[in-house]
């Protein structure tokens, strides 16, 4: 119970709620970007940022040095509450773009969710948990910029792509695995525990 209290997941669990919520609610109703070859991207496009955001600062320890000053390696729960975290993200985010209609939708969200937790993760990692939203907002942001304009720089606007992309899902995959990793080397240095 003090591992969960800690982690303010009551928190977390309200906010996943919530983006599904919104999401829904949302649906598909987006915004146009690209000028020669036009593509509708939904808002709840948005949702894995703050998805990934929450259960990446939710995750974070308050007191780094006092965890790790304690008599249990709480490692493990820390891991477990992640992949929980993660399992709940993905049931509210596909809830929220059910409805919404290729070639942006429901896939092409949870890879971007996948991405974004990784980037979230080694955000947090290296700078803290309050810098957890920089790297995966920045990203974000300039892949719509790039993809107003028509420009296709693939190590950034793999976020916007169509669901059935498989570079873009080799990226989200990678930056997933080094957001673990980031979990796993980063305790010793006092951020994740």
């Amino acid at each position: 119970m003090l591992f969960l209290r800690s982690r303010r997941a009551v928190l977390l669990l309200l906010a996943l709620l919530g983006a599904g919520v919104v999401g829904r609610i949302w649906g598909a109703h987006g915004y146009r970007v690209g000028q020669q070859v036009p593509t509708i991207l939904p808002w709840s496009m948005f949702l894995p940022l703050c998805c990934a955001y929450a259960i990446g600062v939710s995750a974070a320890s308050p007191l780094p040095d006092g965890e790790l000053l304690g008599r249990r390696c709480i490692r493990g729960y820390v891991r477990g509450y992640l992949v929980v975290a993660t399992v709940l993200a993905v049931v509210a985010i596909a809830w929220a773009m059910s409805r919404t209609p290729p070639p942006i939708s429901a896939p092409a969200a949870l890879r971007d969710l996948a991405g974004m937790l990784g980037l979230s993760l080694v955000s947090i990692a290296v700078a803290g948990a309050s810098s957890g939203w920089v790297l995966p907002g920045g990203l974000m942001f300039c892949a719509i910029i790039l993809r107003m304009g028509d420009v296709d720089f693939l190590p950034v606007t793999w976020l916007v792509r169509d669901d059935s992309d498989t570079v873009s899902r080799i990226i989200a995959a990678g930056l997933f695995v080094a957001g673990g990793v980031a979990t796993h080397w980063w305790p010793r240095h006092g951020q994740l525990t």
